[in-house]
């Protein structure tokens, strides 16, 4: 009986088999080359800063008036004001040049303290927030008790390039016969159009600031020294006088409010 010879028909088999799996592989390969993923950018539509504020009131306001980048022209803007109390919002479009007034579901108090989000097509914008507050007298005067009233003057004696005097007379007020001495103090609000400038710095005598006299500019209060005997306090029909030099230069002995 003759031998049956199948070694090179399960070789030839084999070699077959590795040509369609390479032939396969080869297939993938090219599937997974050709695809393409495809990627797109996302930016800003108008990228800057929103300008906000209202005008100088007494009273609760209603409204804030926006100036948004130019390009955000036709875009709607989406505004929160913050007075520390409330949160109040509104919508405007943004116009093609200048400023838009936006109605606020609420009131307000404006101050210089007020805090602005604005968002346009659903974006966050940069905000920035400017307030002129109403002016209050250029100086005013109380006591400790305020049964015992007193009074305040100020005349700006002269003026130069860097400073100002200040000559100020305070007169206890009261009406009655009582003659108990009662501390004084005296506001003087240097935002007044009667000063020059607001100061960065006070020389001067007669006077001490109050607490933290430089973050409330252009507002700041002053009582008297007390190393003067009674001159920090007033007596029926008293008066006392002090002396105030404002600066801008950043050099006082009283006060010097550049860091």
């Amino acid at each position: 009986m003759a031998r049956t010879r199948r070694r090179p028909l399960i070789a030839a088999l084999l070699v077959l088999g590795v040509l369609a799996t390479a032939g396969f592989a080869s297939a993938a390969s090219l599937g997974v080359t050709g695809a393409q993923l495809g990627t797109f950018a996302a930016g800003h539509p108008c990228p800057g800063t929103l300008q906000a504020t209202t005008p100088t009131t007494t009273m609760q306001a209603l409204t804030v008036t926006v100036t948004a980048p130019a390009t955000c022209a036709g875009r709607q803007l989406q505004v929160a004001v913050n007075d520390g109390v409330n949160v109040r919002q509104g919508t405007a479009t943004a116009p093609v040049s200048g400023s838009v007034t936006v109605t606020l579901n609420g009131a307000y108090t404006p101050s210089t303290g007020v805090a602005v989000d604005a968002t346009v097509s659903g974006w966050a914008l940069a905000t920035a927030w400017s307030y002129t507050p109403p002016a209050g007298p250029a100086i005013r005067c109380w006591t400790s008790d305020p049964l015992r009233p007193c009074s305040a003057t100020v005349v700006v004696r002269d003026r130069w390039a860097t400073g100002y005097n200040l000559d100020i007379t305070i007169t206890d007020a009261r009406t009655t016969n009582a003659n108990n001495p009662v501390p004084w103090t005296i506001e003087i609000d240097f935002g007044s159009t009667a000063y020059p400038f607001v100061p960065n710095a006070l020389d001067g005598s007669g006077v001490v600031p109050g607490v933290n006299a430089c973050g409330t500019r252009p507002v700041m209060t002053f009582t008297g020294t007390t190393t003067w005997g009674e001159h920090h306090l007033l007596r029926r029909d008293s008066v006392r006088t002090v002396w105030i030099q404002a600066r801008n230069d950043g050099t006082g002995a009283v006060l010097d409010c550049v860091p």
